[in-house]
């Protein structure tokens, strides 16, 4: 259970600052950046282990079910559009408070819905809605609600201090509301494994995959329409405002993203393998215990790139406030998951 949590807990803050291409580049913006990155996270790179570690592995795919490939295609395109609401966020509000907003929604979604509805395979076996384990789950839950209303008046403070009036009230609330988007529709790559994806994992190991490797490449069998859904999204903008230019100005900050596609995959092997050791509750509390972590992480790279330098003690001190009862969280999802295996 620990390496579990463990293993969660890395996957959140390596994905609370896989933004960090946004920080890197000089000339692409958050469009040029996920034209690509969708298509190393979750083509390339998954589909290269695969053929390297997993000669048969068309075979596999082939022992899918078509009805569960048509679900995970329809999760891939909602997950598409909630990632790119999260690039786009940070591009706008910065990354501390687009992250902050959107995992604590995520954290909501993401333990809630598998606790209402069963999953398949070793999730059909999590505690039941009211048990002991859920309920403190769910404390956990409303600690992350207060955590969202005190991220968003650090973001108004952080404007007022910063004398920011280049975003509008009403543009600002737009921008809030896609990092709620964001959450819950990027949390569709839990219910990818909460609904059918650890099965194809179990064909993945029964072949003779380790777990790591299959967690790797299990992503490029489940979600090949992100990378599709990305680049159409991406590639209507671009032409519509003219920037497809700026793929050949700046070809180098093509590797930035390429190494956050190295980032990205590495830590869905590792949130999957990690959502898989935490058994029956592993949905839920992963959700949980990830999100946490991201607005950790979000939060100490929004700090290392200066976001709050600006910002004033009082924006300052209800983040800080924010990311405490963020702990307190932590530690009754902790509880919770420890009273569901034993």
């Amino acid at each position: 259970m620990y390496l579990g949590i463990a293993l969660v807990a890395l996957a959140g803050a390596m994905s609370g600052s896989g933004v960090w291409p946004l920080k890197a580049v000089k000339v692409f913006n958050f469009d040029q950046i996920y034209f690509f990155a969708p298509l190393f996270s979750f083509l390339i790179i998954p589909w290269t282990v695969a053929f390297i570690f997993c000669p048969d592995i068309m075979d596999i795919v082939a022992r899918i079910p078509r009805e569960r490939m048509l679900l995970f295609s329809v999760l891939a395109v909602f997950y598409t559009v909630g990632c790119y609401m999260g690039w786009y966020t940070a591009a706008r509000l910065g990354v501390g408070i687009a992250y902050g907003i959107n995992s604590c929604f995520a954290n909501i979604t993401g333990v809630m819905i598998p606790i209402l509805f069963k999953g398949t395979g070793q999730f059909a076996n999590s505690p039941d809605f009211l048990t002991l384990p859920s309920n403190l789950v769910m404390l956990s839950v409303a600690g992350m609600c207060t955590a969202i209303m005190l991220i968003q008046n650090a973001s108004m403070v952080k404007s007022a201090c910063e004398k920011d009036e280049s975003i509008s009230r009403g543009r600002r609330n737009f921008y809030i509301f896609c990092g709620f988007l964001n959450g819950l529709l990027g949390n569709f790559a839990t219910f990818v494994l909460v609904y059918g994806g650890s099965e194809v994992i179990t064909l993945l190991t029964d072949a003779g995959q380790s777990v790591f490797v299959a967690n790797i490449i299990v992503w490029g069998i489940v979600f090949p329409m992100v990378p599709v859904t990305g680049m159409l999204i991406t590639g209507v903008r671009m032409t519509v405002h003219r920037e497809w230019k700026k793929i050949i100005q700046a070809p180098i900050e093509i590797l930035y993203v390429f190494l956050a596609g190295i980032q990205t995959s590495v830590c869905l092997g590792v949130y999957a393998t990690g959502v898989i050791l935490l058994g029956s509750f592993g949905g839920s509390v992963g959700a949980g215990f990830s999100t946490s972590f991201q607005i950790i992480a979000s939060q100490l790279l929004g700090v290392l790139s200066g976001e709050w330098k600006h910002a004033g003690t009082k924006a300052i001190r209800t983040m800080v406030i924010a990311l405490v009862i963020v702990f307190i969280s932590i530690i009754l999802l902790s509880a919770g998951n420890f009273l569901a295996q034993n």
